[in-house]
């Protein structure tokens, strides 16, 4: 549906919107730039993302609960292992991007193949 409506979006104005549609959007780009000028103004990261709360209103709610759960278990090891260079900082705290790619590859790779599982043998 938030697909859908994204594409509605393009190919259509904005007067094809319902109102409470336009104020959705007011605040959501409100409160993004609230915390990406916190970001800039702090120099340091704001606890909130905005691309991470974007993508969780689209993306489906076991989706979004399973990011805040790898969110929440890094932050964790990085509390563990606050001391750069040593080998339980290297692996969970500055690999975390590399483990992330994996986990949303391997999930999409595992995605596809349910997709054709399901047309072609069910």
């Amino acid at each position: 549906m938030q697909w859908k409506g994204v594409s509605d979006l393009i190919t259509r104005d904005m007067s094809s919107l319902p109102p409470s549609a336009i104020v959705s959007m007011i605040a959501a780009a409100t409160l993004a730039a609230f915390i990406e000028i916190m970001t800039i103004i702090r120099k340091k990261p704001f606890p909130l993302s905005s691309v991470s709360i974007g993508l969780c209103v689209i993306l489906p709610p076991d989706a979004g609960f399973g990011m805040w759960l790898g969110s929440m278990f890094f932050w964790w090891q990085g509390r563990r292992h606050p001391k750069p260079g040593t080998k339980g900082n290297r692996l969970r705290v500055e690999g975390t991007e590399p483990i992330c790619a994996g986990l949303i590859t391997g999930a999409a790779l595992v995605g596809i193949a349910n997709a054709l599982a399901n047309v072609l043998f069910f």
